[in-house]
């Protein structure tokens, strides 16, 4: 009997150790460090998805294209020459990760606005500089709160996007492990990642709108895709939205057991998963990595656009679809910084080979 309690305070022990260590900083390091990059190497880089590009300024693009090396000094209407070719092959739509807050020579942001406008499908990056302000409150108590102030892009450029979002990304030292979807600080802002899902499935919307209704929302929360394609509707919708799936606990699961019996295609089924999942989930989400950098389907940024086809820009459409950027069909694409040899390591592949931000 005494073997037996010895063997079983030891047991006890030995679990407490264990689930006190987890819980430690120490703990969470080791889980998050080793443990996920070590499951994520024993998964194995995964298929490309179909979904989603890159399309990236990496360390040569200002020397090929005969420009600065620094993107912020670039003309604008470069990027509108970006954003015709993008569309014209077919695209489902842009992000754009690039601050574009300060205002430029006004037939440059001229240039880009229309070119944003005239796609209908361009979300550009809104920053947020955070800060903790003290606030008094009588003479003698105070505290502190942290503060988000918005840096949106030049309002001639805001105003022809279809949405504007932030991407605060939670970095822990080198890597980055999680990102957020909504963000709580920002009045349950939608990101950039956030938006682009929500716009990549819009043609499965009124599938959407057809089960919210089953269950009983409200139909100006849902209105038709038509009206969300508005300028700065789809970002109102969507906080909107998140705002109701928090204040209803058992409405994901309500749409889940009426999706279980809905008479739909297999790609408006998956659709409005997606979505069920998207506003119903955690602000904070853990990064599914595909493999290595360059997994996801990447073009320089200057295999996209010349300085010479900036005149073309100028007129609707007139930039046309190329042989390398025919890839971006059917495709949300993200155009930003992603050097796929800088030695910046953001992912838990990077490790034995060269990173990029994605």
């Amino acid at each position: 009997m005494s073997r037996w309690l010895h063997s079983i305070a030891f047991s006890l022990a030995t679990a407490i150790l264990g689930v006190a260590v987890l819980i430690s900083p120490v703990g969470k390091f080791a889980e998050r460090d080793f443990g996920l990059g070590w499951l994520f190497e024993l998964r194995g880089p995964l298929e490309s998805p179909p979904s989603t590009a890159v399309v990236g300024i990496n360390s040569s693009s200002g020397n090929d294209l005969g420009l600065s090396r620094l993107p912020r000094h670039w003309p604008r209407s470069l990027h509108a020459v970006t954003t015709k070719r993008i569309m014209a092959s077919e695209a489902k739509g842009i992000v754009f990760d690039m601050d574009f807050s300060q205002p430029k020579a006004a037939v440059e942001d001229l240039a880009f606005a229309d070119a944003i406008k005239e796609s209908g499908r361009v979300i550009l990056f809104e920053r947020l500089e955070g800060r903790n302000e003290r606030v008094v409150s009588g003479t003698e108590t105070s505290r502190w709160v942290w503060v988000e102030i918005s840096q949106p892009p030049t309002e001639v450029l805001r105003d022809a996007a279809l949405a504007i979002a932030p991407f605060p990304l939670p970095k822990i030292e080198k890597s980055a492990f999680q990102f957020w979807a909504f963000k709580p600080s920002a009045d349950d802002t939608p990101t950039t990642a956030a938006v682009a899902v929500q716009l990549f499935l819009m043609p499965h919307h009124q599938a959407w709108r057809d089960l919210l209704e089953r269950a009983g929302v409200k139909s100006s929360l849902a209105p038709p895709a038509s009206s969300l394609m508005r300028q700065g509707a789809l970002r109102s919708h969507m906080k909107e939205m998140r705002k109701l799936f928090l204040g209803q606990a058992h409405l994901a699961d309500h749409l889940r057991d009426l999706l279980d019996t809905a008479q739909l295609d297999p790609k408006d089924r998956q659709a409005v998963k997606t979505l069920i999942a998207l506003y119903s989930g955690p602000d904070e989400r853990y990064t599914n990595y595909y493999g290595p950098p360059g997994t996801i389907v990447t073009l320089s940024y200057q295999d996209l656009a010349s300085v010479e086809e900036i005149g073309a820009a100028l007129e609707p459409f007139e930039i046309e679809a190329t042989e390398t950027s025919q890839v971006l069909e059917g495709r949300m694409v993200f155009v930003g910084y992603s050097d796929l040899y800088s030695r910046i390591s953001l992912t838990v592949f990077s490790r034995s080979s060269p990173a990029t931000r994605e």
